[in-house]
């Protein structure tokens, strides 16, 4: 847990800086409450994925992103 604001208002100050205001994020959280995973969708997170979680598939959903 970050200690003065939570990933959501990262995000969105992420996207308030013209020179982060595209770049695709992915939230990697322990927060598992749906109601969290869908305001990080409504805010347009890329993904969000729960720990623990597979580095196999955070990398290979880094790369599709990437791309993009």
């Amino acid at each position: 847990m970050l200690p003065d604001v939570d990933g959501l208002e990262v995000y969105r100050r992420l996207r308030a800086a013209p020179a982060t205001a595209n770049v695709p994020v992915i939230v990697l959280t322990a927060r598992t409450a749906a109601s969290t995973r869908d305001e990080a969708k409504q805010l347009g997170v890329a993904e969000y994925m729960n720990k623990p979680f597979d580095p196999d598939h955070l990398i290979e959903t880094m790369r599709k992103h990437a791309k993009q």
